[in-house]
């Protein structure tokens, strides 16, 4: 009985140790198998974007060599949709469907994009294989050329900005949805008490999610100001957080009291 006691003992252990070693290594992270990314909101986009095999520059007038074009020369009309898919981490296509106006040319978008039998290689998120929607416009017109000489560089939509860098400079900046001013009176409830608070300036940094962090004052005193952190922290205030290229970054933000 000591022995099987003893056996059932280093298993354990030895499953512990196995756990504990494989997450000091790195595990991957749950949400990414979750989480899917794409070229156009509301998606993120992914470290490494999908690979067409084959010309990307020809993509769309493949897919319009492939529909059957017959029904639409008809009408003196230039006919657009957006046509849907996603790449799955195996590279296959999945979810195809085309959005736009008229549904027979819905339709003729769907069927030619499945005749294409397209072949991609998957996006990446750091080195895991990730699940990637695209969203690619289609137009076609009896007189005009379907041929985007730009395509590989607009297909996928911009590349990602880096997650992890803060930004001083961005397109669109946080923003506080009480505005400033209400934002700073709070400020000021917070270190009501301390005595001769001002002038100082407030730096922090508004993560992707909106939350405030890393939070440093600037004044003369160094003294006081350190007590002016210790009453503001923590910020429980939640802001939009900045915006590059139409993605969320990490920024910094000052507010100067006086």
């Amino acid at each position: 009985m000591m022995k099987i006691y003893f056996f059932c003992a280093l298993l354990t252990l030895n499953f512990m140790y196995s756990q504990n070693n494989t997450t000091s290594f790195g595990m991957k992270d749950p949400t990414v198998d979750e989480k899917m990314y794409g070229n156009a909101e509301p998606y993120e986009q992914a470290d490494q974007v999908p690979e067409f095999k084959g010309d990307i520059n020809n993509f769309r007038t493949s897919l319009i060599n492939n529909l059957d074009v017959k029904k639409f020369n008809k009408a003196e009309k230039k006919f657009e949709t957006d046509l849907n898919f996603i790449i799955e981490k195996d590279g296959t296509v999945s979810s195809i469907e085309a959005k736009g106006r008229d549904k027979a040319f819905n339709l003729a978008v769907e069927s030619a994009f499945r005749k294409m039998k397209s072949e991609w290689k998957s996006a990446k998120y750091s080195h895991w294989q990730v699940r990637y929607h695209v969203s690619v416009p289609i137009f076609y017109a009896q007189q005009t050329s379907v041929t985007d000489k730009n395509l590989a560089n607009s297909f996928f939509g911009v590349r990602k900005v880096n997650t992890s860098q803060i930004f001083q400079h961005v397109e669109q900046a946080a923003e506080y949805s009480r505005g400033l001013q209400n934002f700073k009176k709070i400020i000021q409830e917070k270190i009501k008490e301390i005595p001769n608070v001002y002038p100082f300036t407030m730096k922090f940094v508004i993560e992707r999610d909106g939350t405030c962090t890393d939070l440093k004052i600037f004044g003369k005193d160094e003294n006081k100001s350190e007590k002016i952190k210790r009453a503001i922290l923590p910020i429980k205030e939640v802001w939009s957080p900045a915006k590059i290229e139409g993605q969320t970054v990490r920024s910094q933000y000052a507010i100067v009291f006086e």
